[in-house]
């Protein structure tokens, strides 16, 4: 009686799930559709009154083709678990399914013949966890699957030609991406996968020219990235806060690659560089142009605690320290010609500048460096504790960035010999509560960003205000 009372429920199951599979694929009804301008195919408009959690898109409405899936068709509808597109459907257009909190999968029929998927058309579908995209897909739009927290897996067909900017921006939780064989991609937009901080590896495929502005920002999970022969730039913080990530290499085929690409890549210990690249070298895991004239970027990863620049260097580039705080010492040869502060951003350690005796150019004084003739104070270090400091009668000139992050500094003295304040002079000295002019008289803002208004500073208790708040990234002048 048991047994035949079990047979009797396992056949209600089955007929059940039957039921619901046939539930599953029967179109839904109730959506709301509209003709082409052409009138021999429609738009998918909208929900209507169709109640279902399972959508099954029909291919066809009216005998017609069912071509487009519109702008904001299903946006915000929270109902929707599932989606099934079929393969008449060429185009998902702006928002389609955007923030479909609940909508959990999407399948694409075989034979798909969908080319585009537009902005916006997956953002914040946040319990979608895997998309593959269809074979004839060749662009993949601005934000397209931005913010599906949940998504933990991409398969990208060969077919994409354009990832646009945004486009996976924070699928916190991605670990995978795969680029099918013989993929046809060439354009990473800007930011596609930043703040994907699950994503622990990345091999770009073959074909894609350059690696743009912060495109795998925020993944700080990412320890291996495959940089493919036939990329020529690598922009600016393209790199930033990937901070598991300890070695990259750059292909001969890179002319340029911005010293920022690697911004906060705190273990970046290694950079290395195809021998045949006629731009650029590396030497002892630092990256220096060709010739070796100028230090690039040094590897914030490394540990050690001094650091000598070669002889023959004659230039450093901006931000090429930037957040090595390891480093206490740094020595500057006498071929050394050009050095700006904002080389130096964030070396919280930094307690001394060496400069090699009878130097043409720069010259210390208590560490600091100024230029020959002690008129310029290019760099106060950032890893002094003091928490005043008078600059010396004589100096005329305070070069941008010179003070930037002294988070020590509560007060700094300046004498009536300064005529010039560059930019960013004291920026994020955020201690900085006291400035004291010798002569307070006479300063504006001269680079004119703020519409040419003139700020003086006859008031001494705004001072510290002016330079460390409101005004700290302008020029100042004096009259």
């Amino acid at each position: 009686m048991k047994r035949t009372a079990l047979i009797i429920i396992l056949l209600m199951v089955m007929i059940a799930s039957c039921f619901a599979f046939v539930a599953c694929d029967k179109p839904s009804e109730g959506l709301s559709y509209k003709l082409t301008p052409g009138g021999d195919s429609y738009y998918l408009t909208g929900i209507g009154t169709c109640a279902d959690e399972h959508i099954v898109i029909p291919s066809t409405y009216e005998e017609k083709p069912v071509v487009i899936i519109s702008n904001e068709a299903f946006r915000g509808c929270d109902g929707i678990v599932s989606v099934t597109i079929p393969n008449s459907i060429t185009h998902i257009a702006n928002d389609a399914f955007a923030n479909c909190s609940n909508l959990k999968s999407v399948v694409f029929e075989k034979g798909s013949q969908l080319t585009t998927i537009d902005s916006h058309a997956f953002s914040g579908c946040t319990n979608l966890t895997d998309i593959k995209i269809p074979n004839e897909v060749t662009d993949i739009g601005f934000r397209a699957f931005s913010n599906c927290a949940s998504l933990e897996s991409i398969s990208i067909s060969s077919s994409v030609t354009s990832i646009g900017s945004y486009a996976f921006e924070d699928c916190a939780k991605l670990k995978s991406v795969i680029f099918e064989k013989g993929s046809q991609l060439t354009t990473i937009d800007s930011h596609a996968f930043s703040g994907c901080t699950n994503l622990t590896d990345i091999k770009i495929p073959q074909g894609v020219t350059t690696i743009a502005n912060s495109v795998f920002s925020g993944c700080s999970a990412l320890t291996s990235v495959s940089i493919p022969e036939g990329v020529t730039t690598i922009n600016s913080l393209a790199f930033r806060g990937c901070t598991n990530l300890t070695s990259i290499t750059i292909p001969s085929s890179v002319i340029g690659c911005s010293n920022a690409a690697f911004y906060e890549c705190t273990n970046l210990a290694n950079i290395v560089v195809d021998e045949n690249n006629r731009i650029y070298q590396s030497i002892d895991g630092n990256l220096y142009s060709k010739d070796g004239k100028t230090l690039v970027l040094y590897a914030q990863g490394k540990t050690n605690t001094s650091f000598t620049i070669p002889s023959g260097v004659t230039s450093v580039g901006g931000s090429a320290f930037y957040s090595c705080t390891n480093l206490t010492s740094i020595t500057i040869p006498k071929s050394l010609t050009s050095v700006s502060a904002s080389a130096f951003t964030h070396c919280t350690a930094l307690v001394n500048v060496i400069v090699e005796e009878d130097h043409s150019r720069y010259k210390t004084i208590d560490g600091n460096l100024y230029s020959k003739d002690g008129k310029t104070l290019i760099l106060y270090l950032p890893g002094k504790t003091d928490t005043s400091f008078v600059i010396p009668s004589g100096v005329t000139k305070i070069s941008s960035s010179a003070f930037e992050n002294c988070t020590s500094l509560s007060s700094v003295t300046i004498p009536s010999s300064v005529t010039s304040i560059g930019f960013a002079a004291f920026n994020g000295c955020t201690n900085l509560s006291s400035v004291i002019f010798e002569d307070p008289d006479g300063w504006f803002v001269a680079d004119g960003r703020i519409g040419g208004t003139s700020v003086t500073l006859t008031d001494p208790s705004k001072n510290a205000t002016y330079l460390n708040d409101r005004y700290s990234y302008y020029t100042w002048q004096k009259y």
